[in-house]
């Protein structure tokens, strides 16, 4: 496991008490609010990957310590646990003092925005809902690939304000296999320029359960220059999409 703990994204775990009590830009929430159910959340995470189970982090030291505009790519293998295994565990123990320094994620607001309290849990826990759009009409039919626009600015904000998690299959494998990069996710790096970290995580697609070996690989993050000058197009989004998931697969 690694355990090289001069690896951070901040220098410093000092709570800055002042922003407690500012707004969060992205959700509208209070950061108080946000840090003690992140803080909790993050325990339990810590609960769940470290004591009921055995986790293996290799990598830490390729997280950059910069904390702004970086993408956490990723493969997604399952709908509740992949962005809080990535983002907690690259953010421990800092999560604990500092739990509005954890990564905003996409969430999709067919399932996670259904009801009051769920969008209130969701709000509070950097979450950026995304809407699909569906090819029929009657509701959760083929999924056309796209997300809403409002998620997509969303996700662009939140890159300017901290870190993103994001998977570039757009959708999970329900095996823990690692699929296809979607040819429009290539465009979020290519327009906002971000620092790429390859992320592959495996069997969390077994959770919940008791006793599990948990992986999860950071890898060095990606070079995507050459790849930024070329024109603006549904080939360059793809090519990106295709060198992120063979950085992923060869985790």
């Amino acid at each position: 496991m690694d355990t090289d703990k001069s690896v951070v994204l901040e220098d410093s775990y000092k709570i800055d008490f002042p922003g407690f009590f500012r707004r969060n830009k992205i959700t509208g929430t209070i950061n108080f609010i946000s840090w003690i159910m992140m803080a909790g959340s993050a325990f339990l995470a810590c609960l769940i990957f470290f004591i009921l189970n055995r986790t293996t982090i290799k990598g830490r030291n390729n997280i950059p310590k910069q904390t702004k505009n970086v993408l956490f790519a990723s493969n997604h293998t399952s709908y509740a646990f992949d962005s809080y295994f990535i983002g907690i565990i690259a953010c421990v123990p800092r999560a604990f003092f500092k739990g509005f320094s954890l990564p905003y994620h996409p969430t999709s607001y067919q399932h996670y925005y259904a009801n009051k309290f769920m969008t209130f849990v969701c709000s509070h826990m950097r979450c950026i809902p995304v809407k699909r759009k569906w090819k029929n009409e009657g509701g959760l039919g083929e999924q056309a690939g796209k997300f809403d626009e409002e998620g997509v600015n969303l996700t662009l904000e939140a890159l300017k304000q901290g870190t993103v998690i994001y998977f570039p299959e757009g959708t999970r494998t329900k095996d823990g296999s690692i699929g296809e990069g979607k040819a429009g996710s290539g465009m979020l790096p290519y327009e906002t320029r971000a620092t790429v970290v390859p992320v592959r995580i495996e069997n969390v697609n077994k959770l919940p359960a008791i006793g599990l070996k948990l992986k999860v690989t950071y890898g060095k993050p990606i070079y995507l220059d050459d790849l930024y000058d070329l024109p603006k197009s549904k080939e360059t989004s793809k090519l990106i999409a295709d060198r992120i998931m063979d950085e992923i697969r060869s985790l």
